[in-house]
């Protein structure tokens, strides 16, 4: 456990989502369509030891039915201290207090390394998407 960590709502910044995509090993892209993307999505958590960022989750939903969550990034030097799982359970807190119906959380793309950590969050393999496979959960109830 890493003690003077802050969590923060709707707060990254285009610097800071840099950061974690060039620790992750991702392409970089323009900072305009980083903007753009940080804008379109309706809910996002962020990490920060002191000022710097070492976490985030985004997601886009209708906050009724549908949630996806991607971007879930925690910095290199700060894997295996539960931070990645913090986020995910407040992803799922805060769409269970603010949906009263049946709604499902989707990853669309999850790589087989990190299948084992979301199954114990509760998320569930699907094994058949466009792009591979995925995973989701349905929460406020079961599905039809």
């Amino acid at each position: 456990m890493i003690d003077g960590l802050t969590y923060g709502e709707n707060d990254l910044s285009v610097e800071e989502y840099k950061i974690l995509r060039t620790d992750a090993g991702w392409k970089p892209i323009p900072d305009e369509q980083i903007r753009k993307s940080i804008d379109a999505c309706n809910y996002s958590i962020t990490v920060r030891k002191q000022d710097q960022i070492i976490g985030m989750a985004r997601c886009l939903s209708d906050d009724v039915y549908m949630t996806y969550v991607y971007d879930v990034v925690v910095h290199s030097k700060f894997r295996g201290n539960n931070i990645g799982k913090t986020m995910m359970e407040k992803v799922i807190s805060h769409y269970k207090d603010r949906c009263d119906y049946l709604m499902q959380i989707v990853l669309l793309a999850v790589t087989s390394d990190v299948e084992p950590f979301y199954k114990t969050l509760g998320f569930k393999r699907y094994p058949n998407l466009i792009n591979g496979s995925g995973m989701g959960m349905w929460i406020n109830g079961k599905p039809y």
